[in-house]
């Protein structure tokens, strides 16, 4: 059921006024110039603009998912995997795994019946709601990465910091018996 694009609707109206999202916008613009997976960037922008643009949130829902796959590394994986890599950085991880999981039936109920899987709006705002720290992670360049393929490295560790800890050590000797070995 497409709805009626001439219909009224509630224009956005942000927080702080046009001014301020202007300046937030072209401050992202010039974080993104100097990333070096710059190009990946706008695409994934692009496409997400796109999905926020469809009129049928269950569309919308499916077009927003399709955007985890590519920062997670995990086109043609498990949903697991995706699932865990989506929801590494969360506060409360097996909760938003759970309720990333409900998404991700939902979206292939969609996908497999054609049909729409009812509360759409409010999957495609919560599936956003995983997207977003994703994006923002990624213009701001938080973990220092130069490629879409290292977030999604980081994404994969593991999210116990004994375990990170233990990680580090064995880098740290990795590396030590490298340059020894050099010498051999």
């Amino acid at each position: 059921r497409e709805e009626d694009p001439r219909a009224d609707f509630q224009l956005y109206s942000p927080n702080g006024g046009w001014t301020r999202l202007e300046k937030l916008r072209q401050r992202a613009m010039k974080k993104i110039a100097r990333l070096p997976y710059r190009a990946e960037i706008h695409e994934l922008l692009r496409r997400y603009i796109a999905a926020l643009d469809q009129t049928n949130p269950d569309v919308a829902c499916l077009q927003i998912w399709t955007l985890l796959e590519p920062i997670t590394d995990t086109v043609g994986a498990r949903s697991d995997e995706t699932l865990r890599r989506s929801t590494w950085g969360f506060r409360e991880r097996l909760l938003n795994a759970e309720l990333l999981d409900c998404l991700r039936i939902q979206r292939n109920r969609f996908v497999h019946s054609a049909r729409e899987a009812g509360q759409g709006d409010q999957s495609a705002y919560l599936i956003k709601s995983f997207l977003e720290p994703h994006l923002l992670a990624l213009i701001e360049n938080y973990y220092r990465i130069a490629s879409l393929v290292e977030y999604a490295g980081v994404l994969a560790m593991p999210v116990d910091p004994r375990r990170l800890a233990e990680m580090k050590r064995w880098t740290a000797t990795a590396a030590r018996s490298r340059r020894l070995s050099a010498f051999f």
